[in-house]
């Protein structure tokens, strides 16, 4: 959550990219996530919803007990696999929005426990996109550092400077 208010509250409004923010939810209580990061942004902050389209300058936040996914620029949700068991919710996002971005994803993982989200950078390296790791500054750095571990960051930076390369990269014709 930190990390999350932290990127948002440098990253300028007006980029011209979409922001989908999965995070791991408690699947029995509903999230408060999306209420917290209007406070951080003057983006639109949005719950996803199935077949709700990507807008840019737009933040969607995962909802609890769901799996989500994009196709055409389009959000998809799915039940979470039964039992927690093989959860991978970071993998599957990263991997559905590589098959559908290709070189135009982005990957960005912050502060968390595991190694969620290193398979799914790893698709959006082989499509040819940009991929970020949080520094150490990451309170809980095992997500983060298997990416880093694993060879797939472009960039490993702290939230704010996280934020100021995408806007920079959102330049960038």
């Amino acid at each position: 959550m930190e990390a999350f208010t932290h990127l948002l509250k440098k990253l300028p409004a007006d980029t011209g990219l979409g922001f989908v923010l999965v995070q791991h939810l408690d699947p029995l209580h509903p999230s408060a996530l999306t209420q917290i990061l209007r406070r951080a942004t003057t983006m639109p902050v949005h719950e996803a919803t199935h077949n709700l389209r990507v807008e840019a300058n737009h933040i969607y936040v995962i909802p609890p007990n769901k799996g989500l996914g994009l196709a055409r620029g389009v959000l998809k949700l799915r039940p979470r696999p039964a039992g927690g068991v093989g959860l991978r919710a970071i993998d599957f996002f990263f991997e559905a929005l590589a098959h559908d971005q290709h070189e135009r994803a982005i990957g960005v993982i912050l502060s968390g426990n595991a190694t969620d989200g290193t398979l799914g950078l790893e698709a959006i390296k082989a499509e040819g996109g940009i991929t970020f790791a949080q520094d150490d500054s990451a309170r809980y750095d095992s997500m983060p550092r298997s990416a880093v571990g694993a060879g797939c960051v472009d960039f490993v930076l702290s939230p704010g400077a996280i934020a100021r390369e995408l806007a920079r990269i959102a330049r960038h014709p």
